[in-house]
């Protein structure tokens, strides 16, 4: 579950910053509390919400609903790398990855655009 709102919080950041950076790792997971949990078959709709950013840094709140009623909540901590920073040899490919990361943002999000 927590894996989840990660997620969900790093494609918020990345579409944020409109895919500056290709990496988005969690930093921090703060008051983690879990107050059910997803049995096979369900499912949990996450949402996240930036509470502030500084720099390469974003602040999140998180939560995870099954079926109306909250089961799990953070507050997250994101940043935000150039690849360059890590992996130097690799730089060339931070372009490449943030164009794959638009392109995939925008095919998982065509379906929310269009009016049902």
């Amino acid at each position: 579950m927590l894996e989840a709102m990660y997620q969900a919080a790093a494609w918020l950041v990345r579409a944020n910053n409109d895919f500056e950076y290709s990496i988005v790792r969690l930093k921090e997971a703060r008051n983690v509390k879990y107050s059910d949990f997803v049995r096979p078959g369900q499912t949990l709709l996450v949402t996240a919400e930036i509470k502030k950013s500084e720099g390469l840094i974003t602040s999140l709140s998180a939560h995870g609903v099954v079926h109306g009623d909250v089961a799990v909540r953070a507050q997250l901590v994101l940043e935000s790398v150039c690849l360059e920073k890590l992996a130097p040899s690799r730089a060339m490919m931070e372009s490449w990855s943030c164009r794959q990361f638009r392109d995939e943002f925008n095919e998982l999000t065509a379906d929310l655009a269009t009016p049902v």
